[in-house]
This record gives structure tokens, sequence and C-alpha cells, in this order.
């Protein structure tokens, strides 16, 4: 009987563990306009994790859309760069605008 009470508990401690260990992540996600309200295709943002510079990029879509995902806890900045655009960059302590060049 104890035999079997200590491989119940080793079971709940193994399952109890490996969920509390599941990474925790995040995502970032909109659609990209100009400053007309048109959508902006083919640009390129990038989540910039400020502790460790890991930077996860993603392309919009035909739509102006992005999602960034998997992303770790933390601070992080947002660049965007498209074609025909000055290079955007959204942070916690300066954002910029998307302009026309």
């Amino acid at each position: 009987m104890s035999r079997c009470l200590a491989f119940s508990i080793l079971l709940l401690w193994i399952f109890g563990v490996s969920q509390s260990a599941s990474p925790q992540t995040s995502s970032v996600s909109g659609t990209l306009t100009d400053i007309s309200g048109a959508v902006v295709p083919r640009a390129k943002v990038s989540a910039v994790n400020q502790a460790t510079n890991a930077a996860r990029s993603v392309e919009t879509d035909n739509s102006g859309a992005y999602r960034i995902t998997n992303l770790s806890p933390g601070i992080y900045d947002v660049i965007i760069e498209a074609p025909g655009f000055k290079t955007v960059e959204y942070s916690r302590d300066r954002l910029y605008s998307l302009d026309p060049l």
C-alpha cells in the first residue's frame, strides 16, 4: 500500500512540476497603417527584448497585419521598417512616428 501511495505522490509531483515549469509567452499583433490610414504591406516588424537583445521579426501581409508570437516575458522595443518610410521605433523610453521619407 505504501509503495502505491509513494508512486501516486511521485506522479503528482512530476505533473505539478512539468506544468509549473512550462514557459510563459506572449505575442504582439496589429495592423500597420500610414498617417493617411492606408495599410502598409511587406513591412518588417521586429520585437527586440531590451534585457537580452533577442529579436523576432515578421513581415506584414497584404492587408498590413502582423503577429509576433512566443515572446518571452520582458520589455520589448518594436521596430518597423518599410520601403518608402522612415524606420520607426516604439520603445518604453521614446516614440517615433511612421512618416514618409
